[in-house]
């Protein structure tokens, strides 16, 4: 993800992408985990997403998971809690997992501001709180113990890899080229 990386030159060359995001309230923290990338390259891990995401359990404020087949767990480094590098490594495909302190990580008013970052992330425009909830791409689960998990499975326009290996035809994004250097942490 780009808060995770130095900057790299900008380019408006965009490809077909898609990001799978979560929130998870827990111990006053919004714990956030977001894999994005190329289409081609994520769309595969949507089951193994969510598989992550059903086997969280909330122990001593803090989510523990089953790292999924494939998926190897790395530990944190700054603002990340954990790692999870998915698949070949040098194709750079990565799950990261952030917490942020929080007064009311569950509330719709942390939600919402945080599906729209990541809609940005991704050239798409902002949702009211009743589009998002109606949205498909829009999901919420519980856990055992009653926490209630939020994830996104976004698809849109990400900056095409760099060395030019994109394979999909793309063009110039004018509209969208500025919402990869929006911010990326959520508000709060």
């Amino acid at each position: 993800s780009i808060h995770d990386r130095p900057a790299a030159p900008v380019s408006s060359e965009t490809v077909d992408g898609r990001m799978l995001a979560a929130s998870v309230p827990a111990g006053g923290q919004g714990w956030f985990f977001k894999s994005s990338g190329v289409e081609a390259a994520v769309v595969g891990q949507v089951e193994k997403f969510e598989s992550l995401l059903r086997t969280l359990k909330i122990a001593g404020g803090k989510p523990v998971w089953k790292t999924p087949a494939g998926w190897t767990e790395q530990g944190g480094s700054g603002m990340r809690a954990a790692t999870f590098v998915i698949g070949d490594p040098a194709k750079k495909l990565e799950c990261s997992v952030i917490a942020l302190p929080n007064d009311d990580p569950a509330s719709d008013e942390y939600i919402l501001p945080n599906v729209n970052r990541w809609r940005g992330q991704l050239g798409l425009a902002k949702q009211t709180f009743e589009e998002m909830k109606a949205s498909a791409d829009f999901k919420q689960f519980d856990l055992e113990d009653a926490t209630t998990i939020t994830w996104v499975n976004l698809s849109g326009k990400v900056p095409a890899p760099s060395g030019g290996g994109a394979s999909t035809a793309s063009r110039p994004s004018s509209e969208s080229g500025s919402s990869a250097a929006g911010p990326s942490l959520p508000p709060g």
